[in-house]
């Protein structure tokens, strides 16, 4: 997945969302891992285009333990 975003993708896009990791997303899960607003991402913030923007984001993220949708089962 990594080989192939990399290869698809210009120098300054990856850079864009390999910081976007590392310096947003990574130390926010890592100093909160029990806080659940921190493992979750939404598509519609600014931050997230980033993603959207590189070919293969997505299943970079994917590949890092982000899915698309979670459902969960509520007591009805």
């Amino acid at each position: 997945v990594m080989n192939q975003f990399f290869a698809s993708n210009d120098l300054s896009t990856a850079r864009a969302l390999c910081a976007f990791v590392l310096e947003r997303v990574g130390p926010n899960i890592l100093n909160n891992p029990a806080e659940e607003k921190y493992r979750r991402l939404k598509k519609s913030s600014n931050a997230y285009s980033v993603v959207t923007k590189s070919r293969g984001g997505e299943a970079v993220m994917s590949y890092l333990g982000f899915r698309d949708t979670v459902w969960e089962f509520q007591a009805y």
